[in-house]
């Protein structure tokens, strides 16, 4: 016998076997993101400074990558960058002085920091990278 997990919003019934996706919360038996690896790092930049992070996945492919930032300790405002397959470009960044984009390839995902703040800044990076499997 297989099981499986459903978690249902409010007011609906888990156990239903007629619940509606749009009613589920969660279902294990959806296909779901998994970690391959996670991790966090800080470095500090000079104004008008660029440095690159890399970190090795070595999957042998563009693996999906989220990261969310700060600046100089201020852990009340997390922004978020992530990377889905850009072969050299950054999928997304945040629009502020400080940044932080990222892309992949099949070996290593790249972090490029940037500081344009006017005064140096420690900037910090929790990332994630997904892993597809079953």
């Amino acid at each position: 016998m297989v099981y499986k997990v459903v978690i249902s919003k409010a007011t609906y019934d888990a156990t239903s076997g007629a619940l509606a996706d749009k009613n589920k919360i969660f279902d294990s038996s959806l296909n779901h993101l998994k970690t391959f690896s996670s991790g966090s790092f800080s470095r500090s930049l000079a104004d008008a400074a660029l440095t690159t992070v890399t970190i090795a996945h070595n999957l042998n492919y563009r693996p999906l990558s989220i990261a969310y930032f700060t600046e100089s300790g201020d852990t009340s405002k997390y922004k978020i960058t992530m990377s889905g397959a850009p072969t050299v470009a950054p999928a997304r960044y945040s629009v502020s002085d400080v940044n932080v984009s990222m892309y992949c390839n099949t070996t290593n995902t790249y972090f490029k920091l940037c500081n344009y703040a006017g005064v140096t800044r420690t900037i910090t990076v929790k990332y994630e990278i997904f892993y597809e499997g079953v």
